[in-house]
């Protein structure tokens, strides 16, 4: 059967399309808002100073959050877009290529988490034992910060095809893995050593690895164009390219989020550190109201390159 026949972004309406696209995608974002909340949750509990590190801290994780979701929306626009021209071959390629691109990325913030943590940390505040805190929380989310990225790849590639429902379904994964090992490895419950701090990071990244687990899982079983794979393959300019014409402005809109965060928290600090933390949690909630329109946009991504690339003025 004729693929464009196949895809529910060629023969579905548009009303409806976006629709059975964005109500998945909104809840996707909705739950992975949910990371950061839940994490602020369990670590209040802790100490106040403890609240205070990750509220600082959360303006590195936002621009290392940039990064990866903008090279993966220029990723979904290309991949939507040739399939859309029923050119499945260079779909998979660009696959690959964007996998490349993510994985460096990744390799990029995983080296300045082990060698510059503390810097960074030095950098957010003043205060001793904030920086001993922040450098704990910090650099255990940036070392393994691969899952993040893999697990954002993995739901772009879903995305492409019109799989958002799967995409949701990866995420929820995810969460739901930080939210049951949070106050497991902070407390120390069931035998497990009580971590602190540390202890919510290690839950943070487990839940990315698990959601990227999930995803990638998924994609190979039942992504029914997209397949990675290096036999064939070379490096491609012309999709680094293409994805970055479009990812570039979604990294660099993002990045100013975490600019004017890192910026409020200098101002914040000086102040006190518990008017750190009440922006922080007021940051992370202001960020959970805005995912319903935000999931609207990223629904739009796919269907406008899929009928751009197919030509059908839709």
């Amino acid at each position: 059967m004729d693929q464009t026949k196949q895809n529910k972004m060629a023969v579905m309406s548009m009303n409806k399309l976006l629709l059975t696209m964005s109500v998945p995608l909104m809840v996707s974002l909705l739950v992975q808002s949910l990371y950061n909340i839940v994490d602020s949750i369990f670590v209040s509990r802790l100490s106040k100073k403890a609240l205070t590190a990750t509220s600082l801290v959360y303006s590195v994780q936002f621009l290392m959050i940039a990064a990866g979701v903008g090279t993966a929306v220029g990723l979904n626009a290309l991949l939507s877009r040739w399939i859309g021209r029923q050119k499945e071959d260079q779909a998979c390629k660009a696959a690959t290529t964007g996998l490349f691109l993510v994985l460096g990325t990744a390799f990029v913030f995983s080296v300045i988490g082990l060698l510059f943590a503390g810097r960074l940390s030095r950098m957010l505040t003043s205060d001793p034992e904030l920086q001993v805190l922040c450098r704990q929380y910090m650099r255990i989310c940036m070392v393994f910060c691969y899952g993040t990225f893999l697990e954002t790849y993995g739901q772009r590639l879903l995305q492409a095809v019109g799989y958002t429902v799967h995409s949701m379904i990866s995420l929820v994964c995810g969460a739901l893995t930080n939210i049951i090992l949070d106050p497991i490895m902070i407390f120390g419950l069931f035998g497990f050593p009580a971590l602190g701090i540390q202890g919510a990071a290690i839950a943070t990244v487990i839940g990315q690895f698990v959601g990227a687990a999930v995803a990638l899982g998924i994609n190979r079983k039942m992504n029914p164009i997209i397949h990675v794979s290096l036999k064939g393959y070379c490096w491609s300019w012309r999709d680094v390219k293409d994805i970055y014409t479009v990812g570039l402005p979604t990294i660099i809109m993002q990045a100013i989020g975490s600019i004017m965060c890192f910026s409020v928290n200098a101002i914040l600090i000086s102040v006190s550190s518990t008017a750190v933390a009440f922006f922080g949690v007021y940051y992370k909630l202001q960020n959970f109201l805005m995912m319903p329109m935000n999931g609207l946009g990223q629904a739009a991504i796919p269907i406008v390159a899929y009928n751009y690339g197919a030509g059908t003025g839709r």
